[in-house]
C-alpha cells in the first residue's frame, strides 16, 4: 500500500509521455488497488495519477476502465468533495470507453451524472457536463437523454453564467438536435425549447 501511494504521488506530476506505454500500463493495477482502499487521501491521489496516465491514449484508458471502473464509479458517491471531483474528471477523460458511455446512457446512473453537472463545485460540474456533452455524440446516449427527460436539466445548464458550462450544454443540445430519431421522441414544446436554446447560445456566445 505504501509503495502504491508513493507511486501515485510520483505519477501525479510526471509527464507520462516520458514513459514507455508498457510501463504506464503496468502502473494501472497498483493505482486501481490504491483507490479501492478506504482512505480519502490515497483515493484522491490515486485518481489524480490515473487521470494523468489516461492522457497517454485509448489503450491506457481501456485498461483503467477495465480494471477499475467499479471502484472509480463508486467514488463518485464519496462524501469527500475532492474525491468526487477527481473520480468524475478521470471518467470524463475516459468517456470514449464503452463502460463510461453505458453509465451515462443508463437511466439511474445518468441521474448521478446530471446531478454532478449541477454541482456547486465548478470543477466537478465542468467535468460531468463535459462527459455528458462528449457522450451525447453517441446516438444511444442522445436517445437516453431525450427519453429520460435529462435534456431539461441541460437546458438549465445553458442558462449558466459560466461560458464553459454554456458551451457544454450547447454541444449536448446540438447533438440531441442532430440525432433525428432521438429528437423526434420529444414533444413539440420540448423540441421548441431545445431549438430556442441553441439559437440563443449561437447568438449570445457565437457557438
Amino acid at each position: 500500500l505504501l509503495v502504491s501511494h508513493a507511486l501515485a504521488r510520483i505519477l501525479i506530476s510526471v509527464n507520462p509521455g516520458l514513459l514507455e506505454e508498457m510501463q504506464v500500463l503496468e502502473c494501472v493495477g497498483p493505482l486501481v488497488s490504491l483507490i479501492a482502499k478506504d482512505y480519502a487521501l490515497q483515493q484522491f491521489e490515486g485518481l489524480l495519477a490515473l487521470t494523468n496516465l489516461a492522457t497517454v491514449g485509448m489503450e491506457v484508458q481501456d485498461k483503467i476502465v477495465g480494471n477499475g471502473f467499479g471502484a472509480i464509479e463508486e467514488l463518485q458517491w464519496s462524501k469527500n468533495e475532492m474525491v468526487v471531483r477527481a473520480a468524475t474528471e478521470l471518467l470524463c477523460n475516459c468517456v470514449s470507453c464503452d463502460k463510461v458511455l453505458a453509465s451515462i446512457k443508463d437511466g439511474s446512473r445518468q441521474k448521478l451524472w446530471i446531478g454532478l453537472a449541477l454541482s456547486e463545485d465548478p470543477a466537478t460540474a465542468n467535468a460531468a457536463a463535459g462527459a455528458i456533452a462528449m457522450a451525447s455524440g453517441d446516438p444511444r446516449v442522445a436517445a437516453s437523454l431525450a427519453k429520460s427527460g435529462a435534456f431539461a436539466q441541460v437546458l438549465d445548464l445553458a442558462e449558466s453564467s459560466q461560458p464553459g458550462m454554456r458551451h457544454r450544454a450547447f454541444v449536448t443540445l446540438e447533438n440531441l438536435r442532430n440525432e433525428a430519431e432521438a429528437f423526434r421522441t420529444l414533444d413539440e414544446g420540448s423540441q421548441c425549447k431545445v431549438k430556442k436554446a441553441l439559437e440563443r447560445l449561437k447568438e449570445s456566445d457565437g457557438f
